[in-house]
């Protein structure tokens, strides 16, 4: 019985850490509009909307691409929340002034509300060029976070089964 009992325990321990050992994911996206340079391949664009999906609301107001370095972020609260991505361009079309690109992103970091989550996604922009070397552009972007427990809760997790099979072996 006292075997069995214990066997029980790690069992229940086991599948309590396969719980907080399995991530967060939800869903997430944003429309933003802006302007592209094309002499600094900057283009920086004020969020319009923005939602979540299985998750609180992270407000953001700025998406920035540059593209002398294929990266990019979303950011709000004053840049204090910063969610950083590296893009590669899976298509582009243009059609006389209008460009669309569609593109591939992966996060790079994080900050604020937004450490701790990771993922990846797409997005499409649409470039309407009004001058030589300018563009307004619109982008939807559209992607899966997943907010991993950090590594003290498994530690903590990890000293309490310990503790528990300890006491259940000494009694």
């Amino acid at each position: 019985m006292k075997g069995r009992i214990g066997k029980l325990l790690i069992v229940g321990v086991a599948s309590m850490a396969a719980t907080l050992a399995s991530a967060q994911q939800f869903q997430f996206g944003t429309f933003s509009a802006g302007t592209f340079d094309l002499n600094t391949l900057i283009d920086t664009e004020t969020v319009d909307f923005y939602y979540y999906n299985g998750h609180a609301a992270i407000p953001v107001d700025t998406f920035y691409l540059d593209g002398n370095t294929d990266t990019g972020y979303l950011s709000g609260n004053s840049g204090a929340d910063k969610l950083s991505f590296q893009f590669t361009i899976d298509n582009s079309q243009g059609l006389g002034t209008a460009v669309n690109q569609e593109m591939s992103w992966q996060t790079t970091g994080a900050t604020g509300q937004f450490a701790g989550l990771s993922g990846l996604g797409s997005f499409s922009i649409d470039f309407s060029y009004f001058n030589d070397h300018q563009a307004d552009t619109a982008t939807g972007l559209t992607g899966e976070l997943t907010a991993v427990p950090e590594p003290a809760s498994f530690a903590a997790l990890g000293l309490g089964a310990l503790m528990l099979i300890r006491r259940r072996k000494k009694a």
